[in-house]
């Protein structure tokens, strides 16, 4: 255990009123239950959830029951804002903003219990890894993962985070923040695959002269991992690499092990398909905002094991 790593999360989580380190633990131990008992949490998760926070939503209540059959899209969500506060929710509540990968970017309502399930859930990915709280992170970017204000920097700081612009990547920028990346001792890389792959490409082209002595692995998100940028990386940073897919107003969280399986958590969201196999999904940790079967654009297959 890294005492110091533990030290740097809880004082995140007095800062920022979040409850970071106690739901990674819980995560980290539901993933290993039976099939069975998750389905169960998941389902009794959703059965409160609908029973008493959807009710106390003006723009549910005036839905009735069509509530359970209607699809939510970002336009009725920008048209009717004000009707999604859960009228019981008293605590503090936090603007997000979508990343608009896919062109429609929108700005809703979160909380500190939904942050909590976010964080918990990347730093489960990178455990899959070896990481442990405190480790030295990059981040290879833009906006979504590292934002400039004072509060973001600040976060990044006690996370042992450095952030690494993906944008308008040369190779003056690449030589420099490989070096920091060694230098610093870092022992994951999270962030774009395409960016990531930039930095690969470039130490594939420089062979023998970049070795990661203290790399434990990389983490792509936020974008498709090819095959390609897989081996490209894998070779490229001699580590394993592994993709996460996150789409935090839904909390759908998923990470990747060592057999290539993304594991979905599933206890924190209930996952629909439209007819032409869309995601629909209901965020069941963020009680402020209420999304039911929300649309995310996105489309996967869930297997049953």
């Amino acid at each position: 255990m890294n005492m110091l790593g533990e030290a740097r999360f809880w004082i995140i989580d007095k800062l920022r009123g979040t409850n970071i380190v106690a739901t990674l633990n819980k995560l980290s131990e539901e993933q290993f239950l039976d099939p069975k008992t998750l389905a169960d949490l998941s389902a009794s998760n959703y059965e409160h959830f609908v029973g008493n926070i959807v009710p106390d939503t003006p723009y549910y209540k005036n839905l009735g029951p069509a509530v359970l059959s209607s699809v939510l899209t970002k336009d009725i969500i920008r048209k009717n804002t004000t009707a999604f506060f859960s009228r019981n929710f008293t605590r503090k509540t936090f603007t997000k903003g979508t990343g608009g990968s896919t062109g429609d970017p929108l700005m809703y309502y979160t909380t500190n219990e939904a942050q909590s399930f976010m964080w918990a859930g990347i730093l489960l990915s990178w455990k899959a890894l070896g990481y442990q709280l405190g480790d030295k992170v990059a981040f290879v970017a833009g906006t979504s993962l590292g934002k400039n204000d004072f509060k973001h920097k600040l976060f990044h700081q006690l996370m042992n985070v450095t952030n690494y612009s993906a944008y308008h990547l040369n190779d003056s920028d690449i030589e420099s923040y490989l070096g920091s990346i060694i230098n610093s001792k870092t022992k994951l890389i999270y962030g774009y695959a395409t960016a990531i792959n930039r930095l690969a490409e470039f130490i594939l082209k420089n062979q023998h002269v970049y070795t990661f002595p203290d790399l434990k692995g990389i983490v792509t998100t936020a974008e498709i991992l090819s095959d390609k940028h897989r081996d490209n990386i894998g070779q490229a940073f001699n580590v394993k690499v592994h993709n996460q897919y996150g789409c935090n107003e839904a909390a759908i969280s998923a990470f990747e092990c060592d057999f290539g399986n993304l594991h979905y958590i599933n206890t924190a969201t209930k996952i629909e398909f439209d007819l032409d196999g869309n995601v629909l999904a209901t965020n069941l940790v963020n009680k402020a905002f209420p999304m039911v079967r929300y649309f995310t654009g996105d489309k996967f297959e869930v297997i049953e094991h």
